[in-house]
Order: structure tokens, then C-alpha cells, then sequence
């Protein structure tokens, strides 16, 4: 009996050496906005920074200093204070900040027209595996300073096949906000595609209907999948168990003996 009880011991222990898990991985690169290498809050930039930095303005270095990783139109917009050097995006008490409350991601085409607005789109492609599904989320928020008019603030986040925006519509959610809300934030969102090929591409472009002197502005952008992965534990936690398989074996042995 000893001798099985120690055999399912040594089993058991073994087994702990490699132990399925469930591991989510971020599969887009500066989702959060931070990525920057040029403080988009520098107090170089003037007050104009509280509705960030935008692409037709920044200069002299290329505008991927301060958005990296993502490709973007000229209305697009990083931006990490506000006029009252807080960290969030707009001014006064229309002061909106992600829950996050860090970098974010302004669009700001100051436009009575119905979007969608070509130059405040980005986008950024990924690997992905056919037939596998993955999520995205992110977080919307606006803020609106003109008050005569409600309007509809809405952004859109879209997956593309393959690389750029050009190829199939997989998937796409509008998230909005109505401007006579007060500035801020809605809880974030997500929605699920299938991926079509080895790579697609996440966009997201500003849809309101009418964002005269309003911004919109998103934050915390992931899409992740939800592979199992095997999780090897560290050497060290390795040989602990080994050891313990050994002492268990002496004390059988000594058993015997005695």
C-alpha cells in the first residue's frame, strides 16, 4: 500500500511541473498611448496641448514620435494634459480622462458635417490565425463646448482583412456619446471577430454627426485572444519538487530497512 501511495505522490507532482492555463495577450502595440518619445505635455507646445498634439501641426520631428506603431490621419491627436496641467484631455469643465487617466487619443475635426472623417482615422495591422477568434476593446469618451445644438459624438472601431484598411470588413462597433451629456467617458466596450487571414488590421474613425467645437477621444485599446498555453514553472520551483520526490523515496527506503 505504501508503495502505491508514494507512487501516486510522485504522479501528482509531476504533474505540477506543467499545468495548462488560459494567457490573454495584447496583440496591438501602444494601445494605451504612451508610447511616445516626445511629451506630448511639454509646456513647449503652449495651452494648445490641452486638446493634444495633432499631425498637421507637429513639428519638427515625424509625428510618429508621439504615436508610434500607428499609421494616422491629420486630425488625429495625442494628448496627455489639460489647460490646468491635470492629466486628461480638453479644458476646464470639459476635462475628460479615460479610466486610465493618462495618454489619450484625441479626434478633432471641429465640423458641422456628418462623419465618418478620413483624417481622423488610425489604424494598425496584426498578426492573427485564420479561423481563430480574438476581442477588441476600448474606451470612448467627449466632450462638447457648444451647447446650442445635441449631436451625436461617435466613434467607430472596425476590423479589416489583411494589411491596411482596404481589404474585407470583418467586424465594426459604433460607441457614442450625445454632446449634451457631461464630458466624459463611457465604460468600455469590446466585440469579437474571426480572423479571415494571417493578419488584419484595427481601425478606428471618427463618426459623429456633427462634432462642431467637440471632441472625441479614445483610450486603452487591446485585442486579445484566448489561446491556452502551457506554463512551465521557473527552474527553481522545478527542482523543489524533484527534491521533495527524493525525500519522500529516502523515507520509504528507510522504512524498509528498519
Amino acid at each position: 500500500m505504501s508503495r502505491v501511495i508514494l507512487t501516486m505522490l510522485t504522479i501528482v507532482l509531476a504533474a505540477t511541473l506543467l499545468v495548462p492555463a488560459t494567457a490573454q495577450a495584447n496583440l496591438i502595440t501602444n494601445g494605451d498611448f504612451e508610447g511616445w518619445t516626445v511629451d506630448p505635455g511639454n509646456p513647449s507646445f503652449g495651452n494648445d496641448r490641452k486638446w493634444g498634439i495633432d499631425a498637421s501641426e507637429y513639428s519638427p520631428a515625424p509625428f510618429s514620435d508621439l504615436l508610434p506603431n500607428w499609421t494616422a490621419g491629420s486630425n488625429v491627436a495625442v494628448a496627455r494634459l489639460s489647460d490646468n496641467n491635470t492629466l486628461g484631455y480638453g479644458s476646464g469643465g470639459g476635462t475628460i480622462v479615460s479610466s486610465t487617466s493618462d495618454t489619450q487619443l484625441g479626434m478633432g475635426i471641429n465640423t458641422d458635417s456628418p462623419g465618418p472623417h478620413p483624417s481622423t482615422e488610425i489604424y494598425q495591422s496584426f498578426v492573427t490565425s485564420p479561423g481563430t477568434q480574438y476581442t477588441v476593446s476600448f474606451e470612448m469618451g467627449a466632450s462638447d463646448n457648444e451647447s446650442e445644438e445635441t449631436k451625436t459624438l461617435a466613434v467607430t472601431g472596425s476590423v479589416y482583412d489583411g494589411a491596411g484598411t482596404g481589404g474585407t470588413l470583418i467586424a465594426s462597433l459604433e460607441e457614442s456619446r450625445t454632446g449634451d451629456q457631461t464630458p466624459g467617458y463611457n465604460v468600455p466596450v469590446s466585440f469579437a471577430f474571426t480572423a479571415v487571414s494571417a493578419q488584419s488590421t484595427l481601425a478606428f474613425i471618427e463618426t459623429s454627426t456633427n462634432s462642431f467645437k467637440a471632441n472625441v477621444a479614445i483610450d486603452n485599446v487591446s485585442v486579445d485572444d484566448n489561446v491556452s498555453v502551457d506554463v512551465v514553472p521557473e527552474p527553481a520551483s522545478a527542482t523543489l519538487v524533484l527534491l521533495a520526490v527524493g525525500l519522500l523515496a529516502a523515507l520509504y527506503r528507510r522504512r524498509r530497512t528498519a
